[in-house]
C-alpha cells in the first residue's frame, strides 16, 4: 500500500514494497522534490510562509542581504539606503527604526544619533573652505553650509550714513569674492515736533534710540506789575516710560533764581541718561535815574540743543524767543526806566533724555511739550519772550 507524502502542499502517493504500477507516482514525487528544494547553486527559493527553525538552533551565514535594490556590498547585514532595522517599543504601539537620513547620518526613530552631548556638532559631508556655518534646526548640535564665505560682500544701506533703506556700499568680509551677500538695513528715523499721537514701531526693529526734550519756559515781563512767563509742557514717550519735564516760566519781581529747569524720568525697560534743563539767571533790581534805561532781562535757560532766548537789554536792544523745538527758555523783558523796578527773568530749559528701548512694543503714545508763553509787560517795561517747544527723535535699528 502506498504512503501519502506532502511536498509544498501537494500530496503524492509514494509506493511501498510489492506495490505495482507505481512509476507515475514516483516520477511525480521526484519532480516535486527536485523543483522545491534549496539548491547549493543558489537562485530563487520562494517561501509561501515564514520559516520557523525552532527554539534550539539558528542560521550561520557569511552575510545577510536585503532584497531592496542597491544593497551594501560589504558587512554582515547588507542593507540598501532605504532599509532599516526596527524594534517594537515597550508600549507595543509602534516600531523604533534604526536607519540613515539623506545626509547619511545614523538616526534612531527619526533622530540623528552619534552626536556628543559635550558640545560637539555634526555637519554635512563636505563644505566650502572659509564658509560660514549656520545651525540646522533647533537642537544646537547640527550645522549646515550657510552659503556665505569670509570673502563675500556685505551690503550696507543708506544714502546718508545712519538713514535710509537703499544699499549704498558693499564691504568685503575678506577678499573680493561675490559669492552671496548679507544685506543690512540701515537705521531709520522719525521726528515729532508738536502735538501728540501714537508712534508705531516698524517691522524688524531690534531696538529704539529715543532723544527728547521738554518745552522751554517763557520769559517773565519787565516793569512794574509785569506778568510771569508760563512753564513749558512735558514731553512724554510711552506710558510712564520716558518723561522730559518742561522748564518753569520766568518770574517778575524776583531777585533770586526761581525759574528751575525741567527734570527727567526713565523707567524700565528703557535705559539711558537724563539731563535737567538749565535754570534761568536771576534778574536785576535797581532804581534808575529818571529817563535812563532800566535793568536788562535775563537770558533763558539753555537746553541740550542750545538756542535759548536773549533777555531785553538797554539802549534799545531787544531780546528774543528761544529757537524752535530746542526746548530752551525765552528771554526776560526789560524793566521800566523810572522808579524802583525789576526786569523779567528768563524761562528755564526743558529736561533732556537719551535712552535705548530694547525689544520695543508695537506702539507707544507720545506728546511733545509746548513752549511756555512770555509774561506781559509792566508799566514802562517790556514783555517776556516765548520758550521753545520740545521735540522727540526716534532712531530705529533693525535686526
Amino acid at each position: 500500500m502506498s504512503i501519502p507524502l506532502n511536498v509544498n502542499g501537494v500530496v503524492f502517493e509514494y509506493p511501498e514494497l510489492d506495490d505495482e504500477d507505481w512509476g507515475v507516482d514516483s516520477t511525480d514525487w521526484a519532480a516535486a522534490v527536485t523543483n522545491g528544494m534549496l539548491q547549493k547553486a543558489g537562485g530563487l527559493f520562494t517561501l509561501t510562509a515564514d520559516a520557523d527553525f525552532g527554539a534550539s538552533f539558528g542560521l550561520k551565514s557569511l552575510y545577510y542581504k536585503t532584497r531592496t535594490s542597491n544593497p551594501a556590498s560589504t558587512g554582515q547585514f547588507r542593507l540598501a539606503k532605504t532599509d532599516s532595522v526596527s524594534w517594537r517599543n515597550n508600549a507595543n504601539a509602534s516600531d523604533l527604526p534604526l536607519s540613515i537620513d539623506a545626509l547619511d547620518r545614523l538616526t534612531f526613530n527619526g533622530v540623528v544619533i552619534g552626536v556628543s552631548s559635550s558640545g560637539d556638532v555634526d555637519g554635512p559631508a563636505s563644505a566650502i573652505a572659509n564658509g560660514v556655518a549656520l545651525f540646522d534646526g533647533t537642537t544646537g548640535k547640527l550645522i549646515k553650509d550657510g552659503g556665505i564665505g569670509t570673502s563675500d560682500q556685505v551690503l550696507v544701506g543708506g544714502t546718508t550714513p545712519g538713514f535710509g533703506n537703499t544699499p549704498a556700499a558693499s564691504l568685503p568680509l575678506a577678499n573680493t569674492s561675490t559669492r552671496g551677500a548679507i544685506v543690512i538695513k540701515a537705521p531709520t528715523l522719525q521726528r515729532f515736533t508738536s502735538g501728540s499721537g501714537t508712534y508705531t514701531t516698524p517691522a524688524g526693529v531690534a531696538y529704539l534710540r529715543v532723544r527728547m526734550v521738554g518745552g522751554g519756559g517763557g520769559g517773565g515781563g519787565g516793569g512794574a506789575t509785569a506778568g510771569n512767563g508760563t512753564a513749558g509742557g512735558n514731553t512724554t514717550f510711552g506710558s510712564s516710560l520716558l518723561t522730559a519735564n518742561g522748564g518753569l516760566g520766568g518770574i517778575y519781581n524776583s531777585a533770586v533764581n526761581t525759574s528751575s529747569g525741567g527734570t527727567t524720568t526713565i523707567n524700565s525697560p528703557a535705559t539711558g541718561f537724563g539731563v535737567t534743563g538749565s535754570d534761568a539767571g536771576a534778574v536785576s533790581y535797581t532804581n534808575p535815574a529818571s529817563g535812563s534805561d532800566g535793568p536788562v532781562g535775563s537770558d533763558g535757560g539753555v537746553s541740550f540743543f542750545g538756542g535759548n532766548g536773549r533777555g531785553s537789554g538797554g539802549s534799545g536792544s531787544t531780546g528774543s524767543p528761544a529757537k524752535a523745538n530746542t526746548g530752551s527758555g525765552g528771554g526776560g523783558g526789560i524793566a521800566g526806566n523810572s522808579g524802583a523796578v525789576i526786569s523779567g527773568q528768563g524761562g528755564a530749559a526743558g529736561g533732556y533724555i537719551d535712552a535705548i528701548i530694547p525689544a520695543p512694543s508695537a506702539t507707544y503714545a507720545y506728546a511733545v511739550g509746548t513752549g511756555g508763553g512770555g509774561g506781559t509787560a509792566g508799566t514802562g517795561g517790556g514783555a517776556g519772550y516765548a520758550g521753545a517747544a520740545g521735540q522727540i527723535i526716534v532712531e530705529e535699528y533693525y535686526y
